[in-house]
């Protein structure tokens, strides 16, 4: 599942990151860590999380605001709040209590953190549509949702598979990824080197990088595109 950290403080996300990415039972990507109310909504709008970690006390605004900003009626992911403020804002926490997996006191209890993880539903997260990729450079195994890839990079018989939290070096080919992986999903080979992820894809420059120009993906990466990859590119691109 996707998750996105709001904290104010940079210490509280470090630690908090590193207790979901390296202790936790349940796999949750974080996609971003922000610090404000602004930035979490353009994150969640960005990347429509499963999960927020949701800081109470954001400097002179609260988490609360965020939600309020929102509105009940929209919020389509859970909550699990974090304060150091113990039961102060417990009450207020209620009012979105439909939403709310936990509410976590720091320092952070990893037991505590396991516990509101698992209360997320399971339906949160469709297993099924993850597709296992093996990483030949740390020697162990992701498994991803192919909405979160933005492209896979060819080198040889290997691939990187560029990833919204991640990057993995893989032993498959973009060929295997193309015709078998992925082939239910709408990506497209743009050139012998590249297949993108059509939803990941940004714009277009005609003037780009390419000899037909380039796509820029979400992430800011600039990528040919083939001549004759044009048309096919097009032709989902503006569906």
């Amino acid at each position: 599942m996707k998750g996105i950290i709001v904290d104010d403080e940079k210490n509280s996300r470090e630690t908090l990151l590193n207790l979901i990415e390296n202790y936790c039972d349940v796999r949750v990507d974080i996609v971003e860590c922000v610090d404000n109310v602004k930035d979490a909504i353009d994150a969640i709008h960005t990347h429509h999380p499963n999960v927020v970690f949701l800081d109470i006390q954001l400097k002179a605004e609260t988490g609360f605001n965020l939600l309020e900003l929102i509105g009940d009626d929209k919020i389509n992911f859970e909550i699990i709040f974090t304060t150091a403020y113990d039961d102060k804002f417990a009450r207020q926490a209620l009012r979105f209590s439909s939403h709310i997996a936990g509410y976590l006191t720091k320092p952070v209890n990893i037991n505590e953190l396991n516990k509101a993880i698992k209360n997320i539903s399971k339906e949160s997260t469709p297993v099924k549509s993850r597709i296992k990729i093996d990483d030949v450079n740390h020697k162990t195994s992701f498994f991803v949702e192919p909405e979160d890839i933005l492209y896979i990079e060819s080198d040889r018989a290997n691939s990187t598979i560029v990833c919204l939290s991640r990057n993995i070096y893989t032993n498959k080919s973009i060929g295997k990824f193309e015709s078998e992986v992925l082939s239910n999903h709408k990506f497209y080979r743009i050139h012998h080197s590249y297949l993108v992820n059509i939803n990941q894809v940004k714009s277009f420059d005609k003037d780009g990088v390419g000899g037909a120009g380039s796509v820029l993906m979400s992430n800011n990466d600039e990528l040919p595109l083939s001549v004759g990859k044009v048309k096919g590119f097009f032709k989902l691109f503006n569906k």
